[in-house]
């Protein structure tokens, strides 16, 4: 019945040799707050739906647009390797879905969007990115440009 709850990702419910009951609950970690016509809800580790909580809001990026079911273990990796990743989880504040599944991001620091496209070469996009991040910290144009294009996992594109 625990395991059923929205909340628990695990539960293991016991007796001890003395009788006593003893109760062990893994708790879900919200990663992403999806707001969408059908209302509000967090993704868990494996983008599957948490409610909302009374008792806390979790400070994760919000997700805007339609993830399709086929899409859904690929996202869930991308969310686990943002959470994962103390840059990212801090840098990144939305996530945008396009139609064709495409991603967008939208980052707490700078005025520009990222254009990360399909959730494909994952590691190697967020890499460069962060490579892009430590060389243009240096550059005074940083906060002058409007979108930054990884769709290419050879290059960061960027424009003003």
């Amino acid at each position: 019945k625990l395991n059923a709850h929205a909340m628990i990702a695990h539960s293991e419910v016991f007796v001890d040799v003395n009788g006593k009951l003893h109760a062990e609950v893994t708790q879900k970690k919200a990663l992403a707050r999806v707001m969408s016509s059908n209302g509000s809800y967090y993704l868990d580790n494996k983008a599957n739906k948490m409610p909302l909580s009374d008792q806390f809001s979790a400070h994760v990026p919000v997700v805007y647009g339609e993830l399709k079911e086929r899409n859904k273990e690929i996202f869930a990796q991308l969310l686990n390797t943002i959470h994962n990743d103390e840059f990212l989880k801090t840098a990144i504040t939305g996530i945008k879905i396009n139609g064709d599944q495409s991603v967008v991001f939208t980052v707490r620091h700078f005025d520009y969007l990222i254009e990360f496209g399909h959730l494909k070469e994952i590691e190697k996009k967020f890499d460069n990115y962060k490579a892009f991040v430590h060389y243009a910290k240096n550059d005074t144009l940083i906060g002058q440009y409007k979108n930054v294009n990884l769709r290419f996992t050879e290059q960061v594109v960027c424009t003003k």
